[in-house]
């Protein structure tokens, strides 16, 4: 790629992401709006974390432990 093809591919892919992160914001303001208090309160916490943070990264489960 030129370097003008490659900004515009940037700018493109920024473009993208900010329209993903817009999505999701809206989509959490809607669900958050739908809570009860308590319910509020939970998010809030778990929340304040950040959901990236600890050994599961993207709100991934845990994997099941092997048993035996």
């Amino acid at each position: 790629m030129t370097t003008p093809q490659r900004i515009e591919h940037m700018r493109a892919m920024h473009a993208k992401r900010s329209a993903e992160m817009e999505r999701r914001a809206e989509a959490t303001l809607r669900l958050y709006s739908a809570l009860t208090p308590e319910q509020q309160r939970v998010f809030d916490q778990r929340m304040a974390v950040g959901p990236r943070h600890g050994p599961h990264h993207h709100g991934m489960p845990p994997k099941p432990e092997p048993r035996g």
